[in-house]
């Protein structure tokens, strides 16, 4: 019988071959199908996920930006990250070289993720993050209406989160926390399901057991102040997609009532609209140092 290991690297390599040719829908599926592998095949070495997830991570960065040129000035960074993770994706995963890989992917990212203005108006205040995540994280993470009917929060904390990051930069310990929090904005959407799931008592109640304790065990851990490799965080992080799956085997498809990220990703808040303010100031730009060139012929 081959091992799980074997499984798990036919997943990873199939998500590679769809990055190669640009189908990051089917790359996100086979991230998806590595994540389930873990909790049908070796759930008592749940760091086996983290591939997974993060392969998940670049194929939604990705298609988010669908055809935009942003998109092909980040694709390098994302084969990077994937290089990455495939270098830490051994029998015995390498959290140091997958975590600085993802450090590495967000801060390139954020350079094109703002407009000519921005770029020159901000500096980098890290510590201005810190302080903006460090108030979310106590003042929200235990509140009751992160599992009500109409929930939104923890995608609006995400939203909150990202803004923090693109505009002032963030140390790495906040990069973390961002990347648990998407994890647990996964595990939430399953809540809207649960209230609508009336046929089934107690579902809800059950998922709440669930999410409530991760969110305290994520704030804990935020002001633990871990370092590399955060084997700590890594658990917490692979307990919450390994409740996400179960919770996909239960309710699968109906989730996407609530948010249909596995087929289509929307960029937060106004994103859209700067990216595409950079691209024309980029082209104007261009258009100017080319015409005055031909001039001075």
């Amino acid at each position: 019988m081959v091992g799980i290991y074997e499984i798990l690297r036919q997943d990873f390599e199939a998500a590679r071959g769809a990055f190669v040719e640009a189908d990051f829908h089917d790359m996100n599926i086979c991230a998806n199908r590595l994540m389930s592998n873990v909790l049908f095949g070796f759930e008592n070495d749940t760091k086996y996920i983290l591939p997974g997830f993060f392969l998940r991570i670049i194929a939604n960065e990705l298609l988010a930006l669908r055809e935009n040129a942003v998109a092909k000035v980040i694709r390098p960074h994302a084969e990077r990250f994937v290089a990455e993770i495939d270098r830490a994706f051994k029998e015995e995963v390498d959290l140091t070289i997958i975590w600085n890989g993802f450090f590495e992917f967000i801060e390139r990212k954020r350079e094109f993720l703002v407009t000519p203005v921005e770029r020159k108006v901000y500096k980098a205040n890290r510590a201005f993050t810190a302080q903006g995540l460090a108030f979310l994280s106590r003042r929200f993470f235990n509140d009751p209406f992160l599992s009500s009917r109409d929930g939104i929060m923890l995608k609006a904390l995400i939203t909150e989160a990202d803004r923090l990051i693109r505009h002032h930069g963030a140390e790495n310990n906040e990069l973390v926390l961002f990347a648990l929090m998407r994890a647990l904005d996964w595990l939430d959407r399953y809540v809207a399901v649960a209230f609508s799931d009336a046929d089934k008592t107690g579902s809800l109640e059950s998922l709440k057991e669930d999410l409530i304790p991760l969110l305290e065990e994520v704030r804990v851990w935020y002001a633990s102040s871990e370092k590399l490799p955060y084997s700590r965080g890594t658990q917490i992080l692979c307990n919450i997609l390994l409740q996400w799956r179960k919770y996909f085997l239960r309710y699968m498809e109906r989730a996407k009532t609530v948010a249909d990220e596995e087929r289509r990703v929307e960029l937060p808040g106004q994103v859209k609209e700067r990216i595409g303010k950079t691209i024309a100031n980029a082209l104007q730009k261009d258009l100017g140092e080319k015409g005055a060139k031909g001039k001075r012929r």
